[in-house]
């Protein structure tokens, strides 16, 4: 899958991933809340800062009266790039950053007039990201279709409420499809408008909510595995929640009292209880409001503080040697994997972030230079190569060694290629017909890489003695022609590949003996076929006709466990397509029965297995695609799957955003006060509680905050937009 990937540092928003649904939404653009880029190439730092600093504000201009602010890489240079929406012009302007913190000037796109939000997403489908609109004056959203090189096409209108102020983008129906809904001021409404996948919006559906709705945020909050959404209704001092049905449907409003002209709520978990949270920032009242979740739908007193103020694939294992199993991710848009160490509980720490080299698209981990510890290997599609990481057993890895390999790695394993005792790696790449072998030197060395031809092209491989000789033998998945490739080692080199046909679009395998016979066996995901075929193998490196089992839609990776604790091998699939994983439970006669299909995201792209909770019981960690996050599963043992944790003042708040700006694990706030030409910072101090504010002068009137690392130094920095002198403000993080 091609695409861009992000790294979230900050705090979780938006919804708890415990909650896992097939309407996971793509993204929520609430007046600049929490783009997708807001942590891109964030990376933890060694030590927490003891006096939070940013640098002074580099002043960009903007077009008239801008009012939001989002950050992504709109041209897919790796670099931050910003979007800004101008109120007063009906344009947003874009500037394309350099990577150091700098930015182009900005180059402005016309949408509809008076545009109030603005968010990111792929509403057409062409695995580039589009900008849409909230526009006020126009009773419209606009979506601007981008090229992928930081350029966008003239806007599609479409028709919503009344004096709509906000819009948010997710699957409500669950036809894998993007949808819009929007928060209406001038109807006291929420609108949704189905989408079709090509970026075109049906009329709207309208549902009544609390007096003014000024912003809206999306969320499980009720743990049915459906999307629900919550509106800050700034007329009428509170929240209004609807609780969705899965259906394009929502239940009648409920009603929760915040602050006095609340004008901005976005979801999380701020007490680390498991359940989403609300935060509202109070305009009216200066001050910002907590309401605690039930789980339920439903949502405790406000608590009030004074202001001022993409992955592609996942492993896990161990990687500290703590006995609690640790995840690893590809982030393919970012340069860069993402690890998040377990605590046992199915819990994870923020991530620690990897630098390697352009679209690393899979990881593989082992311990390649025999001193005890984990080491990473990742391959990287857009810049051909091989990085490696050595593991410390200290939550740190060593300075990254690369090597150039086939055109568009896709897969790697490791495994004993020549008998000397020292890991080699083995790399599938999809472009080239070739394999390339590099073979360890220890020390985490590895010599350039031979090339192996393929008949077609490889993208998955894995490692398994197939023909019992006691050497590593090799099989890839080839999807272009539709069959597996099989070479067998002798200790020196491999014989020619045996073409052994599967099903359609073969993209992932795995080699285990699913017939207890004490033989590797394969099995393939098949994504044209919608299926997984098993082969059978004699322990002399030739394998059975396939039995192919029906899975979900686009199955694209495939995993191995015995789920239902009877002994057998099962297999679990995660399928791109149908925003789901399906496990196939082994029956024991060579077969596999009905598969069974979970929620798992809009575009489960990797699944893998581990105990996440030490409860004896394989889990699911799913990668998805299109929401950029980690999904973890909780299996029963008996071959079911259950949602489990995963892993934003001064004078007139106006909006609220949150990230670790002092790297101390905990989220902070940085709250927008449009009265006193502040941002405030609020640093938080565990379990929901927040210390006083210290405030930062900034241009007049802030209306909307983009987080994100500017200039490389692994600190998250922020840009504010100020309507009443039409700038952009962006201030570098110098946390010490």
């Amino acid at each position: 899958m091609a695409g861009r990937s992000t790294k979230l540092t900050v705090f979780p928003i938006l919804f708890a991933a415990r909650k896992t649904f097939s309407t996971l939404f793509i993204l929520v653009a609430v007046i600049g809340v929490f783009s997708p880029a807001l942590a891109r190439r964030h990376a933890a730092t060694t030590q927490p800062c003891t006096q939070l600093k940013f640098a002074p504000a580099r002043n960009l201009p903007t077009g008239d009266l801008p009012v939001a602010v989002i950050a992504e890489d709109f041209n897919r240079d790796g670099n931050v790039d910003l979007a800004v929406t101008n109120n007063g012009a009906s344009t947003v302007s874009v500037f394309l950053g350099t990577g150091v913190g700098g930015f182009a000037p900005q180059t402005a796109y016309p949408v509809g007039r008076g545009p109030r939000s603005l968010g990111v997403g792929d509403f057409d489908g062409d695995r580039q990201l589009d900008l849409v609109t909230a526009d006020n004056l126009a009773d419209t959203v606009s979506i601007i279709r981008g090229d992928g090189r930081g350029r966008f096409d003239a806007p599609s209108s479409f028709k919503t409420g009344s004096s709509p102020v906000t819009a948010a983008a997710g699957d409500f129906n669950g036809d894998g499809n993007l949808d819009l809904v929007t928060a209406n001021a001038g109807s006291n409404s929420v609108s949704l408008l189905v989408g079709d996948g090509k970026g075109v919006l049906s009329a709207p559906s309208h549902f009544a909510v609390g007096e003014s709705p000024f912003s809206l945020t999306l969320g499980d909050f009720n743990g049915d595995a459906r999307l629900d959404l919550a509106t800050s209704d700034s007329r009428g001092g509170g929240v209004s929640v609807l609780l969705g049905d899965g259906r394009g449907g929502f239940t009648q409003a409920l009603n929760f009292a915040a602050g006095i002209t609340p004008t901005h709520v976005i979801a999380g978990d701020a007490n680390g209880d498991g359940r989403l949270d609300l935060l509202v920032a109070n305009f009216g009242s200066n001050d910002l409001s907590l309401l605690a979740g039930d789980g339920r739908g439903g949502f405790h007193t406000a608590r009030a503080f004074a202001t001022g103020l993409k992955p592609i694939s996942v492993f896990a294992g161990d990687l500290d040697a703590d006995g609690n199993a640790d995840l690893v991710t590809a982030n393919e848009g970012s340069e860069a994997v993402s690890v998040l160490f377990g605590n046992g509980h199915g819990s994870f720490s923020k991530p620690v972030y990897l630098p390697v080299q352009s679209n690393p698209v899979a990881v593989a981990a082992g311990d390649l230079d025999g001193d005890g510890w984990i080491d990473l290997a990742v391959a990287n599609d857009g810049s051909n190569s091989v990085t490696v990481l050595g593991g410390a057993g200290t939550r740190k890895f060593l300075a990254p060694k690369h090597y150039p390999v086939g055109r568009n790695p896709r897969s790697l394993a490791f495994g004993d290629f020549n008998g000397d005792g020292i890991k080699d790696i083995a790399v599938a790449s999809i472009n080239s017909k070739s394999l390339s072998i590099l073979r360890g030197k220890g020390k985490l060395a590895l010599d350039t890489a031979s090339v192996i031809t393929l008949p077609s092209d490889p993208a998955h491989l894995t490692v398994a003695d197939f023909n019992l000789d006691g050497q590593a033998d090799i099989a890839t998945a080839n999807p272009r022609a539709n069959e597996i490739n099989v070479l067998l080692g002798d200790g020196r080199s491999f014989g020619p590949p045996a073409r052994i046909p599967t099903g359609r679009g073969p993209r992932s395998v795995v080699a285990r003996d699913f017939n207890a016979d004490r033989k590797p066996d394969l099995a393939v995901a098949c994504e044209a076929s919608n299926s997984v075929s098993v082969h059978f193998g004699n322990g002399k490196g030739i394998f059975s006709d396939a039995r192919n089992f029906a899975v979900g839609a686009r199955p694209i990776s495939l995993a191995v466990s015995d789920f239902d604790r009877d002994g057998r091998l099962d297999l679990v699939t995660a399928n791109a397509k149908g925003s789901s994983v399906s496990v196939l439970l082994n029956d024991g006669a060579g077969g596999y029965k009905q598969a069974v299909s979970f929620p798992a995201g809009t575009s489960p792209a990797a699944v893998s297995v581990a105990d996440f909770n030490h409860d004896q019981k394989a889990d699911l960690v799913i990668a998805d695609y299109g929401t950029n996050r980690l999904i973890v599963l909780a299996g029963n043992g008996m071959g079911g799957f259950s949602s489990a944790p995963s892993f934003k003042t001064g004078y007139n708040p106006y909006f609220v955003t949150l990230a670790d700006f002092d790297a101390d694990g905990k989220p902070d706030l940085a709250v927008a006060n449009t009265g006193a030409r502040s941002v405030s910072i609020l640093r938080g101090a565990g379990s929901g509680k927040f210390n006083l504010p210290f405030d930062i002068i900034v241009g007049d009137h802030p209306r909307g905050i983009a987080v994100a690392d500017f200039d490389g130094d692994r600190l998250p920095d922020f840009a504010v937009v100020n309507s009443g002198d039409n700038s952009l403000g962006v201030f570098k993080n110098i946390c010490r």
